[in-house]
């Protein structure tokens, strides 16, 4: 028996009532079909546009997700609003700049360059121009709000596993944001001392993500906080403290998104948290390339090692402030680098560094470097090829892979697995891969001597089934340095922390620099 029009309807509506929240990877990929050329001329040129979100609609699940025409389209009003809020916002006078979630892609759109703002399109979306919102005020709007989205109020992160064992380290046994959707208004300035600034949850927690060029390098860097350039920050606003996080390998930003924000949220909201990839270890933006071309002569190998620890050096220079006041986060290789950068730079003002799972010596004599070091230095480049022909797949297969591959975790951070994505880019896996090659062969002997002279500043954590960093590791540099903070850890936490584990590293972290904190 066949359903009567009436239930039919009844059951769509029910079915958008429980349309599950939007993730992070979602709505990003929602704004980038949206921005495709061909959609905008669609939605600037017809006031009944039925058919373009159709073809939105299926230029998602190209991507790998299942969303309606309605679902883009309401969501994509919101983001227009959210957007529109901000802008009226920010154009009164008097008012503290503000921003909202995914604002710079938004304007992309919709506001055209920093400095002009197209009329016909941002008129046409406000309801003035021929075109009433650009295809959002259709036939549809009288049922919009039968869309129950809980993604409205601003869930969280998305989603993209951390690839725990694809490489180096990330653990090497089977396993598998950016900011939210909700485009919530963000607080902009001052050190979160006032509750208003404070964030409520993690998923309010301002984000910003930016692609620049370091070294040469294209560099991905992720900030938590309402800063966004502390040297044009004015000095009355400027906080106190910046922790910066210095990645493991892969040292793709965006494997910390849910670190960095948890971290953030444990701080009160009173400090900037960022995360700077390494050089090369990203996927740039499209009309960007891997490196800069210039005529400026920049370092000669800023992929390998040594380079890494220049370029994070390079970006302190140029983006902080030279009296800030740091707490250095490594992970991993990231642990080596930092290292190296109080060494290199004794002006440096880091009140604290926290070495994670620290790979600082005998990497290749580890349970993992003898598994390694012979691939990674002799036949990592029969590895590209096949990285060549997966990265042509769509992207909801490669999603899948990232999950097979990850599928030991019970809990997997949904942001890992939209990072691992990156892996399929070639030039991503031959920077990573030769930075690995490089790390087996000098990362050797401990710097015992940097570690006497910064023993009070530093706490490193130790994991008890450690293939790169084993427990033997942990005793002898415990019998070597007795009076230093160094930890084992009791928790059973993976190396790649970052998978499944990065809100239970974040509390532990905020709990050892509260004396610091409170000298501040």
């Amino acid at each position: 028996m066949q359903s009567s029009s009436a239930e039919v309807t009844m059951m769509e509506s029910q079915n958008r009532k429980r349309a599950p929240a939007w993730t992070e990877r979602e709505v990003r990929d929602l704004i980038a079909v949206w921005g495709e050329e061909s959609v905008l001329s669609e939605l600037h040129s017809s006031f009944r546009n039925a058919k373009t979100f159709v073809k939105i609609s299926q230029g998602m699940k190209d991507r790998g997700h299942n969303r309606d025409p309605k679902q883009c389209r309401v969501k994509l009003k919101e983001l227009r609003q959210a957007y529109q809020k901000t802008r009226e916002a920010n154009s009164r006078s008097g008012s503290e700049p503000q921003t909202c979630r995914f604002y710079d892609e938004l304007h992309a759109i919709l506001g055209g360059s920093a400095t002009t703002t197209p009329a016909v399109l941002f008129d046409s979306f406000n309801g003035d121009g021929g075109n009433t919102e650009a295809g959002f005020g259709d036939e549809e709007d009288d049922d919009e709000e039968e869309v129950v989205d809980s993604s409205q109020q601003a869930s969280g992160e998305t989603s993209f596993p951390d690839s725990q064992e694809l490489f180096l380290t990330l653990d090497l046994e089977p396993v598998p944001p950016e900011p939210t959707q909700g485009c919530l208004l963000d607080p902009a300035g001052g050190e979160g001392t006032s509750e208003s600034t404070r964030p409520g949850s993690e998923e309010q927690i301002p984000l910003y993500e930016e692609f620049i060029y370091c070294c040469g390098a294209a560099t991905q860097v992720l900030k938590c906080g309402p800063w966004k350039d502390l040297l044009e920050t004015e000095s009355k606003t400027l906080p106190g403290l910046l922790f910066l996080i210095i990645p493991g390998n892969p040292g793709l930003a965006g494997y910390y998104r849910t670190f960095i924000r948890a971290l953030y949220h444990g701080l009160n909201g009173q400090y900037p948290v960022w995360v700077v990839s390494h050089a090369g270890h990203c996927k740039p933006p499209s009309g960007m390339g891997m490196t800069e071309d210039t005529d400026i002569k920049e370092l000669e190998d800023v992929f390998g090692l040594h380079g890494q620890i220049e370029h994070k050096l390079d970006f302190l220079r140029k983006n902080v402030p030279k009296d800030m006041k740091l707490v250095l986060i490594g992970h991993s290789i990231g642990c080596y680098i930092t290292l190296e950068m109080m060494k290199r730079a004794s002006e440096l003002q880091v009140l604290r560094s926290v070495l994670l799972f620290p790979t600082i010596e005998r990497m290749a004599q580890s349970p993992q470097g003898k598994l390694l070091t012979p691939v990674l230095c002799k036949l990592r480049y029969i590895l590209y090829m096949p990285v060549y022909l997966l990265s042509f797949l769509p992207e909801r297969v490669k999603t899948s892979m990232v999950r097979f591959v990850l599928r030991g975790l019970k809990c997997p951070d949904e942001a890992s697995i939209v990072t691992s994505l990156n892996l399929f880019s070639v030039d991503c896996v031959a920077n990573v891969l030769y930075m690995a090659s490089q790390e087996m062969m000098k990362v050797v002997e401990r710097d015992s001597t940097t570690i006497k002279q910064n023993l009070k500043k530093l706490i490193f954590y130790y994991g008890v089934a450690d293939n790169w960093c084993p427990q033997q590791y942990f005793e002898e540099i415990k019998m070597d340095f007795p009076d230093g903070d160094i930890r084992l850890c009791e928790k059973g936490i993976r190396h790649a922390f970052v998978l499944d584990a990065s809100r239970e590293m974040a509390a532990m972290i905020t709990d050892w620099v509260q004396d610091i904190l409170t000298r501040l």
